[in-house]
């Protein structure tokens, strides 16, 4: 370029830089074309590529390892270096610091050079800046994400497994003791009391599982005998019921002796523990016969590799060893060490080691005894402890099919869905009303109302699984059926929700209902003692003495809850456990009549001699003490001791000993004209609460 040329450009140059060029339109215009480029760039992206969505978030799922987006992986990882009380650094003071020095950058270095090695701080801090953010990131991406934690799928069984099988095995006859007092308070010598140990949920659920029936011990009780070789198999569950209903009448029994009424002979609980085992599909059935009594009903297992159907095949055909077995040398003498061999070698012919398997090995093999071909080495295994078989392999025993059908259905209990988990949490909180197959059945709430079946094909088809998870999440209050979601109060997770749909959804390929029941419209609701041993009985035993629910007949339950309060439990439930809020299923005539046959175990018995101390104070206290207790004397009569009773209020004497049709009291019970008004005002005593009242007045109004 000549001189000339040069000395012009450097004018020209210099016009234009004083003059400028227009923020608008000139540099809006470039930035417009600029992101327009970068958006279709986006848009190409998200179309040919995509951003796919996990599954949607599950606080409950406690194996999934959160990770964050690439570009926010290198300050997470930073977090890993800040231990404890230490991470308020690294998350919040070192972040805030680097914004803040951005922030006075400009003020800080005013420098009017551009280039890189013109600024040697600041190119060393920005280098090490990047290398550090790159770094950190390249370390997050090769560490692989802890190990997800396995989970406890079945509570109640992991707590009978780790307290109770090593002395009891699997099964506990329990007869007609009440629970919840011998597991809390031991119940015979050498059983602790585990009142101290074991919260008061944990105490229900391992009632519930110790009284809950099984199906398969069921089936082995009653069936086994006949169909030792196979378990039949019925086509449609309906077919089921009407066998068991019919009993020795139905034409498949028309050759057997001895075949009981079962509707006499078994609870409803063991009714329906028996269907399920029956209608069960073969992996269900498999699992519940040969895996349950060690795993409960869930499978805590995390899997190591993508193939979980394999993994799990792998598991079940070879088996597994333990090497966390003891040695017994130390704890066992010789002559136990030998006894103990022997009964592992031949449990028939040396029945004396039963008690030793029961105290040393059952809380591992529980009643499944391992097996030796020779017994020296059964007896170094026994003395040295060392690896030996807890799982047995079953590919030795189950043939191919069937070895499909259990990995299947094991698969779907590690996973927490499918129907496997949704068939024990639709027994427990669906079938009482909705059958055992959802074949539907009489409102026990309602006169002549009939629900619909749940199971047809026409409902499934027209349903999709939103709708399905809506309904039991929400309830439907407008056709007695309360919410089961714990969003809204009831005892069911998302997942366990999910589990009932899927189980719901297996019923679609072959539905076990076609039609609805024929159902008598004219039947009439349950009264207080049908509602009671038909619903209430399930949970809390026939004669409320505590099952898989609280005892309530009791002296702690009555002198806890007077009629108010037991009628706001039965109506609302309670929140976050399996007792339901009743109120939109009963009339409150029903709750009401329910207190009252429950009051019947509060009073004396025929014949009884009536008492002051154990009936009829209990009595005023449930009924009269919210208003006439030692604080709230209404009318001035007082009903918390025998004086105040007798003697209290302004129109005193309120009894006449050995003259009932004369007191006052009674006369207010009865609502009689002459006594002024009923009492309780809300509800009068039931007429055999009454009697137990005039009865003792007959008798003198002994304080006895």
């Amino acid at each position: 370029m000549k001189k000339q040329e040069q000395e012009q450009y450097l004018k020209d140059y210099k016009k234009a830089k004083e003059k400028g060029i227009p923020f608008f339109p000139d540099v809006i215009f470039k930035d417009t074309i600029a992101a327009f480029v970068i958006f279709l760039v986006l848009i190409a992206l998200a179309v040919f590529i995509g951003a796919p969505l996990e599954e949607q978030a599950n606080p409950q799922d406690t194996s999934y390892t959160p990770k964050p987006e690439w570009y926010f992986l290198f300050l997470f990882q930073a977090l890993k270096y800040f231990p404890g009380n230490l991470e308020v650094i690294g998350a919040v003071i070192i972040p805030t610091l680097v914004v803040v020095a951005l922030f006075l950058l400009p003020f800080l270095d005013r420098s009017p050079k551009r280039h890189l090695m013109s600024r040697p701080i600041a190119t060393i801090v920005t280098i090490l800046s990047v290398v550090l953010i790159v770094g950190l990131t390249v370390v997050a991406q090769l560490e692989a994400p802890p190990p997800a934690e396995a989970h406890v799928t079945d509570l109640a069984a992991t707590l009978y497994e780790q307290n109770c099988s090593s002395c009891h095995g699997q099964v506990v006859e329990a007869g007609t003791a009440n629970l919840h007092d011998v597991i809390v308070s031991g119940g015979h010598e050498g059983m602790p009391a585990w009142g101290g140990d074991l919260s008061a949920d944990e105490v229900d659920l391992l009632v519930g599982y110790i009284s809950s029936p099984q199906g398969n011990i069921v089936y082995i009780r009653e069936c086994a005998g006949c169909h030792e070789n196979e378990i039949p198999i019925v086509e449609k569950p309906m077919e089921l019921i009407a066998i068991l209903d019919q009993g020795p009448d139905h034409p498949l029994h028309a050759d057997t002796k001895k075949i009981p009424y079962w509707t006499e002979e078994l609870s409803g609980g063991e009714r329906n523990a028996l269907l399920n085992f029956l209608a069960a599909p073969d992996g269900q059935r498999l699992y519940t016969i040969n895996c349950a009594g060690c795993h409960g009903m869930g499978i805590d297992h995390v899997a190591e590799t993508e193939d979980l159907e394999a993994e799990l095949l792998a598991v079940i055909i070879q088996g597994e060893h333990n090497r966390d077995m003891p040695a017994f040398d130390d704890t066992l003498s010789e002559v136990e060490i030998g006894i103990l061999t022997d009964y592992v070698m031949d449990p028939a012919k040396s029945p004396a080691g039963a008690s030793l398997f029961q105290a040393n090995c059952s809380s591992c093999h529980h009643d499944r005894v391992p097996t030796s071909d020779k017994k020296s080495e059964a007896k170094k295994a026994i003395s040295a402890g060392g690896m030996h078989e807890v799982m047995p392999a079953w590919g030795d025993v189950l043939t191919p099919e069937q070895l499909d059908a259990l990995v299947g259905y094991v698969a779907e209990l590690v996973e927490g869905v499918g129907a496997g988990k949704g068939g024990a949490l639709y027994r427990d909180n669906c079938a009482l009303c909705h059958g055992p197959f959802g074949e539907g059945g009489p409102n026990p709430g309602q006169p002549g109302d009939v629900i619909a079946p749940i199971s047809t094909s026409e409902y499934l088809s027209t349903r999709n699984d939103l709708t399905l998870k809506q309904i039991i999440s929400m309830g439907q209050p407008n056709f007695g059926m309360s919410p089961f979601g714990s969003a809204h109060g009831g005892p069911l997770e998302n997942e366990d929700i999910d589990a009932i749909v899927a189980l719901m959804r297996a019923w679609e390929a072959n539905p076990p209902v076609d039609l609805p029941p024929e159902i008598d419209a004219g039947i009439v609701a349950y009264g207080g003692e049908e509602v009671f041993l038909n619903i209430c009985a399930n949970c809390h035993g026939p004669e409320g003495k505590g099952d898989i629910g609280p005892a309530l007949n009791s002296d702690d339950f009555r002198s806890a809850y007077d009629d108010d309060d037991t009628f706001a439990v039965v109506a609302d439930g309670h929140a976050g456990t399996v007792m339901i809020g009743w109120g939109n299923i009963l009339t409150e005539e029903q709750i009401w009549d329910v207190i009252d046959y429950m009051s019947i175990w509060g009073g004396p018995q025929p014949g009884e001699e009536i008492l002051f101390a154990e009936h009829i104070q209990p009595l005023f206290d449930r009924k009269c003490f919210r208003c006439h207790g030692d604080k709230l004397d209404s009318g001035d009569w007082r009903s918390d001791t025998y004086e105040a009773i007798m003697e209290s209020g302004k129109n005193a004497p309120n009894i006449i000993p050995g003259d009932p049709d004369s007191s006052l009291l009674i006369q207010r019970l009865l609502n009689k004209p002459s006594g002024g008004g009923q009492m309780p005002p809300a509800r009068m005593m039931n007429e055999r609460q009454i009697q137990w009242v005039i009865d003792w007045v007959a008798e003198g109004a002994p304080n006895n």
